[in-house]
C-alpha cells in the first residue's frame, strides 16, 4: 500500500452531505486546508500491523479517511483496505491492480478530530470490496468497513445515487491530511475544489 496514504471522505459521485454543498474525495491526501472540528461523518481509519491491539500504544501503520454512511458502515477507498500491486512508481491505470483485502481485525476507526486524542475507537468486523484480486485500481477504488459497534455521535452522510458527478462540479474535501507544517493525523477541510474528470476520462489522465 502507498505509505502514509491519507484519503478524503467520500466519492463526489455518490455523496451529498449536510450542509448542502457536495462533499468530495480523492485518493490523494488533503494538503493544506484548515482544521475541521465538526462532529461530521468523516472518520479516521487506522490499519495495524496485524490484529489491532493497545499494548499500551496502538500498533498502527497507516492512516486513511472514511465517511460514515450508516451508524456502523464506513465508506472508504479500496486502496486503504487492500494490498496494491504495481504501484511502486505511482498508480498507473493501465497496470496497477489490487491484491487481497487485509483482515477486518487489522482496522480500527475513530471519529476524533485528532487521531492522537485517544479515541473513541470502533473496531472493524468485516471488509467489503467489490470485484476480486487482480482488478485494476482505476474505477474500482471503493470499499466499506462494517464496524462491530455503532457510532451515533454524528449523522451518517446521505448517499447520492440520483445524480452522477459532473466534470467541473465544485466540492469540499474533508480528511486526515497534511497541513504542510509537519501536522498529520488530524482532520482538515478544503473548500472550492473542482472535479477534474469523471469515469474513463480519468483513466486517460492516469
Amino acid at each position: 500500500m502507498r505509505p502514509s496514504t491519507l484519503t478524503l471522505v467520500a466519492l463526489a459521485a455518490m455523496l451529498a452531505c449536510s450542509p448542502p454543498e457536495p462533499e468530495g474525495t480523492s485518493s490523494s491526501p488533503i494538503v493544506g486546508g484548515k482544521p475541521d472540528d465538526s462532529a461530521g461523518p468523516t472518520v479516521a481509519i487506522l490499519r495495524c500491523t496485524g490484529t489491532c491491539v493497545f499494548s499500551p500504544y496502538l500498533n498502527a501503520t497507516e492512516i486513511c479517511s472514511g465517511t460514515l454512511i450508516g451508524p456502523n458502515l464506513v465508506l472508504t477507498a479500496r486502496h486503504c483496505v487492500a494490498q496494491e500491486v504495481g504501484v511502486e512508481g505511482g498508480v498507473l491505470c493501465s497496470s496497477s491492480t489490487f491484491g487481497e483485502a487485509y483482515p477486518a481485525d487489522n482496522f480500527v476507526v475513530t471519529p476524533a478530530k485528532d487521531v492522537f486524542e485517544g479515541g473513541p475507537w470502533f473496531f472493524a468486523r468485516e471488509v467489503d470490496v467489490t470485484g476480486a484480486p487482480g482488478d485494476l485500481e482505476c474505477g474500482n477504488d471503493l470499499a466499506v468497513l462494517h464496524l462491530r459497534s455503532s457510532y451515533v455521535g454524528a449523522p451518517p452522510a446521505a448517499v447520492r445515487v440520483a445524480a452522477p458527478a459532473v466534470k467541473n462540479e465544485i466540492y469540499s474535501a474533508v480528511g486526515y491530511g497534511d497541513d504542510l507544517a509537519g501536522g498529520l493525523g488530524y482532520r482538515h477541510r478544503r473548500d472550492g475544489l473542482k472535479i477534474a474528470c469523471v469515469g474513463t476520462e480519468c483513466k486517460l489522465l492516469g
